[in-house]
Parts: structure tokens; C-alpha cells; sequence
């Protein structure tokens, strides 16, 4: 049975995993392609030992990528494969044709190794053997890929699910006491590497990988990288005179505030703020901190609390404090009511805690949901929480996106600055109108998220 949407052909198998697959490179196709949405993605074959897919952009051409299972390879490869097992992650070399450098990779698993004749490696270990490889198989390129690609890309963005019911987990942070998403992503990133972009390096290659071997045609090509940038002010009961000090000082860049319910704002004041900047979103920022275990109810309150004060429902939310609920819990609450996204994990000082500076679709019970996360890579807390100066935190923001411009992806830069701190981080602004005025696209969150959908 086969399915069609946003212009990607999806064929639908009763291997759960080799759905998720499929689905997993339908999505990313378009972060990191120009007409990614029409790239056709159709099953070959499956086995216990591998997956065969065919990528065709068009009628001519096409690519075979086959995802690595397990060490019983048919002949018709013509390709030996070892499994590698790793005590802790594994450290991997990919080999970017676009690149200066190698890109420092880690794969979260065992690891399968590939020989054979004419293979040309694109991800190597430090020791020379080849993870990843492009082989020409009677004309046809096949792409074989050694590591766990879909449970490394998925852990990276959300976190390990086992990590809940480890007690010795510290589920809270900075001094506050309730939960935050934080302690899912222990034992993920290596702790000397906060900053990497593990999530978006990986799934990058592949697609560098899928345009260089269809390079001769140029009927696909990789996006030039573009910043992307995303104020958000959680409203937190600011005083309204602060929206108006922060709104003079951020000069009319796109900002996405989130509503507490018990905002001193009421429609008249949303009014006279929407026309202070014509690209102000209005999301939620429900607050369930003194009753987390009522999270479900107090959200359904407050989305129609929130429908009625703004006129419609939220795009986009995020949680008082950060609040989580094990592994995702929140996102089923999300989803009955539609909410299109969410930065709920907290970076504060620019570590990426999801591996990802890019919007990705959360993916629960080996589904892909339409709720899409992307992390807070810093707030005003570097001021307050971890006791920065004001132009120490401004100076992080400015170096970090210094970082981005030199990757090989877009990325998207999410800053939260409360509107009542306004009058203590004028230079946290102050970068912000740098970020911008050298080159940085300025967006809401729910407009972000629009720009990389597949119909885009």
C-alpha cells in the first residue's frame, strides 16, 4: 500500500521501524534540500539484515540507500559486513565533500564495518575502517549505511526513555524544584561536547551524501545555510509597561510571547502591543508547577482560558519553569489540541541540549506525531540563574552565533528574554539587533516551523 503526501511518495510497510524510517527522511528531506518535499522515498526490500530504499527526484535518476541490520548481506551487494561493538559511543570521521574539515561524529550504538571492492567510504572510524560507503553496483548508486541512523537521530532530539526510572537522575536544575526534560539527554552528549549538533550533523551527511551522487544532473541540490532567529518573552505576569521597554528596544523584531494565565494583559492591551510590531504570536505558557500531576487538566483550562483572551488557540507553547513530565508525557496534551510546537528544553547558556538547532517532529510510540520541538538555546537566566553580567551573556550569545554561521546546515537560534527582566539585559537586546542586522533572519516559533514543513 502506498500513501502520498506533500509530494513525497511513502510506501507504507507493516515493519513499524521501516516506516519510521521512511517517514524520519521524508521530513528531514526538506531541511536540508531545496525541493526536498519532491523527492519520491519507495521500499526496495527489508529483511532482518538491512532496508533497501530508492531515492528518485525525478524519472532518470535515482540513489539506493541500504540501512545496515545485521551481518547476513546478499551477495548482490557485493559488500562484507563485521559489526563493530562499542563500549560507550562510538567516534566516526564523515567525509563531507563541502566541507574544510571532517565533521566529528558519534553514533550512540554498535556499529556495523563495510569492505569491498570500489567502495568509496564516507563515514570512517579513527582507525581507518569504513562505517558509511558509496559503491556503483551496475550503474546504480547504492549508499550503505552502517550506523543506527534512525535511533541515533531520534535519541539525540528527545533523550533516552530509560533515563526516567533511573533514580540517581537529578531531574531538576539551577535551583528550581521541579522536573525539566534536561536529565533525558544524560548519557547522550558527551559532556566535554555541549555544543555539538550530533542530530543535525548526521542526518546533513546523508543528504550531502544523496546530492553528491546525483551532483552530474543537479536535479537536487543542498540548501545554503541560512540562521534563523527567535525571540520569545515569557510573559511570567510582566508588568505592561516592560513589553513596552522591550518592544523599543528589540525596534520591531518578530517576537513570540507566551501567555501566562494569569497575565495582566487583557484584549485591549494585546491590541495597542500587536500594533507596537506588526509580528508579535501569542503563544501559551501554561503553569501547572504547584500541581504537576494535574498537568492535563489545568492545560485544557488554560487553552480555553487562552482561546477566549486571544481569540484563537495556540500555535506554539512552552511550560512555566520548563515543567516536564517523563519521557514526553506533556506532547499527548499537545497533540489533543492541536498545538504546532514548542521550545520547552531548556539550554539557558547555548548548550544544545537536543543536539539540534533545527525544528524536528517529535516521535512517540514509533510514530511521527505533527507536534514539532526545537531546543532554548539561551535565556536571560545566564544573568540571573548562573550570575553572568549582562555583557558576559550578551558576549555568549554573540560568539554562539559566530559558531552557527561557520556550519554546514540552517539552524535556528531560540532566545528567551522575560519582559519584566528588560531593564537588567539592555545588552542582551542589544545583541539580539546585532544578530540581525549581520545577517540573521528574525521569525516567530510557529513561523519557523512553517518554513521546513514538507509542503514547503
Amino acid at each position: 500500500m502506498r500513501s502520498r503526501k506533500c509530494g513525497i511518495v511513502i510506501q507504507v510497510v507493516s515493519d513499524k521501524s521501516t516506516s519510521l524510517l521512511i517517514g524520519l527522511l521524508k521530513q528531514t528531506a526538506n531541511l536540508f534540500l531545496l525541493g526536498g518535499n519532491l523527492l519520491q522515498v519507495n521500499l526496495v526490500d527489508h529483511s532482518k539484515s538491512f532496508v533497501e530504499l530508492v531515492i528518485q527526484p525525478n524519472s532518470i535518476q535515482s540513489v539506493r540507500l541500504v540501512f545496515l541490520r545485521g551481518e547476513d548481506i546478499p551477495p548482490r551487494f557485493g559488500i562484507k559486513v563485521r559489526i563493530r561493538t562499542q563500549i560507550g559511543a562510538g567516534q566516526l570521521l564523515g567525509l563531507s565533500k563541502n566541507r574544510p574539515s571532517d565533521l566529528h561524529l558519534r553514533t550512540l550504538s554498535d556499529f556495523f564495518t563495510i569492505s569491498g571492492l570500489d567502495c568509496d567510504p564516507l563515514v570512517k572510524t579513527d582507525d581507518g575502517c569504513v562505517v558509511w560507503a558509496r559503491r556503483v553496483i551496475q550503474s546504480e548508486t547504492f549508499i550503505f549505511i552502517g550506523t543506527r541512523f534512525l535511533d541515533d537521530v531520534i535519541t539525540y532530539r528527545q533523550g533516552l526513555s530509560t533515563n526516567v526510572q533511573s533514580e540517581s537522575r537529578e531531574k531538576s536544575l539551577w535551583g528550581f524544584p521541579n522536573e525539566r526534560a534536561n536529565y533525558l539527554y544524560e548519557g547522550v552528549a558527551e559532556p566535554s561536547r555541549l555544543y555539538d549538533r550530533q542530530a543535525d550533523w548526521w542526518s546533513w551527511l546523508l543528504f550531502e551524501s544523496l546530492q553528491s551522487s546525483l551532483a552530474v544532473t543537479r536535479c537536487i541540490e543542498l540548501r545554503k545555510p541560512v540562521q534563523y532567529l527567535v525571540v520569545t518573552g515569557d510573559d511570567d505576569q510582566a508588568d505592561l509597561d516592560m513589553y513596552e521597554r522591550q518592544q523599543r528596544l528589540l525596534s520591531g523584531i518578530p517576537t513570540t510571547y507566551f501567555l501566562h494565565p494569569l497575565t495582566k494583559h487583557s484584549k485591549r492591551s494585546l491590541s495597542i502591543l500587536s500594533r507596537t510590531n506588526a509580528e508579535i504570536e501569542l503563544g501559551l505558557h501554561p503553569d501547572a508547577l504547584e500541581q504537576p500531576t494535574e498537568y492535563e487538566r489545568l492545560f485544557s483550562q488554560q487553552i480555553d482560558w487562552f482561546s477566549r483572551l486571544v481569540g484563537s488557540m495556540p500555535s506554539s507553547i512552552r511550560n512555566h519553569g520548563f515543567l516536564n513530565d517523563g519521557y514526553w508525557r506533556h506532547a499527548q496534551s499537545w497533540l489533543k489540541y492541536g498545538v504546532k510546537s514548542s521550545s520547552n528544553i531548556a539550554g539557558l547558556d547555548g548548550r544544545i541540549i537536543s543536539n539540534s538547532l533545527l525544528p524536528f517532529p517529535l516521535v512517540l510510540d514509533n510514530e511521527i506525531t505533527n507536534h514539532q520541538s526545537i531546543v532554548t538555546a539561551f535565556g536571560d537566566g545566564m544573568v540571573f540563574a548562573l550570575r553572568m553580567t549582562d555583557n558576559e551573556a550578551s558576549q555568549r550569545v554573540i560568539d554562539f552565533s559566530n559558531d552557527m554561521r561557520r556550519d554546514v546546515s540552517d539552524g535556528a537560534l531560540v532566545i528567551n528574554l522575560h519582559p519584566q527582566n528588560v531593564d537588567s539585559t539592555p545588552q542582551l537586546h542589544m545583541a539580539i539587533r546585532q544578530l540581525v542586522e549581520s545577517g540573521f533572519v528574525p521569525t516567530t516559533l510557529t513561523s519557523l516551523v512553517e518554513k521546513f514543513e514538507p509542503s514547503n
